[in-house]
């Protein structure tokens, strides 16, 4: 199982809570009477927090959250209009944005609509790649798709070599021809599933060691299925089985961080896809 964090995911009201300043300062300034190692020269200051966020070398790249998450919410409000900004941040050190063009919505199946949502990624302690990718976001039971069927995603190391920004043409071509992956989704809802198919899976999930679903929200998959047949009044589908483990690993009350949750769901989109066709 993936290591549970004790500091907490905090989910901001507003962007500008993250673009806190932050320096790259030598180590021997912050601790005058301290010696360190030859290769950790450098600590990634707040000064407004007063707090150490990270020692690192001095290759190190230090991207400032405004200087990447601007340029990207820009682009965003530049081709879909007015969005959404879903803001986190663990520990005053990694931070996670999700834009969602909630304006722009594509239908999979009857009253099942999605729309593009970019997410972007940065650190100050390196444990994150710097980074932003394009997926979907689910509008029945607010189901946020994070990891679906990406179109498009880069991230980099903060080295000094290295311009994320410079893939931002990328990111909003991939944009513009967003719509031409909804046929796609379309072929998961019509592929329908039995019951015994969603009990296997169900079965398969709780000893996977590839996967590492979480066990505790199994329980909570079929009653999240059940409820979306209710109101779609559609039939058992792989698109449907899908997003009931997407909803419940992404909205359970976890301490796990985004990128963790990501790496499940992708496993359990790819062991879905395979297990119908």
């Amino acid at each position: 199982m993936p290591v549970v964090k004790d500091t907490p995911i905090i989910t901001h009201s507003d962007i500008s809570q993250i673009n806190f300043p932050v320096v790259k300062v030598e180590t021997s300034h912050l601790f005058s009477d301290t010696n360190f190692a030859d290769d950790l020269p450098s600590a990634i200051y707040s000064p407004d927090h007063n707090k150490v966020l990270s020692f690192c070398s001095g290759n190190y790249q230090l991207t400032e959250n405004e200087e990447l998450f601007s340029p990207v919410i820009e682009l965003a409000q530049s081709v879909l209009g007015d969005v959404q900004i879903i803001t986190k941040s663990y520990d005053d050190r990694r931070f996670y944005v999700d834009i969602i063009g909630d304006r722009r919505l594509y239908e999979v199946t009857k009253n099942d609509k999605i729309c593009p949502m970019i997410s972007i990624k940065n650190s100050y302690d390196g444990t994150v790649k710097q980074g932003f990718s394009l997926s979907y976001f689910r509008q029945i039971c607010s189901n946020g798709m994070k990891g679906f069927a990406k179109e498009y995603s880069f991230e980099s190391k903060h080295s000094k070599d290295k311009n994320i920004l410079a893939e931002l043409p990328i990111l909003k071509k991939d944009l513009l021809n967003i719509k031409m992956k909804i046929e796609e989704f379309k072929r998961m809802a019509d592929r329908q599933m039995t019951g015994e198919e969603l009990d296997a899976l169900l079965e398969e999930f709780k000893t996977s060691k590839s996967i590492q679903y979480p066990k505790r929200l199994l329980e909570e998959v079929p009653e999240i299925i059940g409820t979306e047949q209710e109101i779609l009044k559609a039939p058992l589908s792989a698109w449907l089985v899908y997003n009931g483990f997407n909803n419940a690993l992404m909205h359970a009350d976890t301490k796990m961080l985004p990128e963790e949750k990501e790496k499940i769901d992708r496993r359990v989109l790819n062991h879905i896809l395979l297990a119908a066709n």
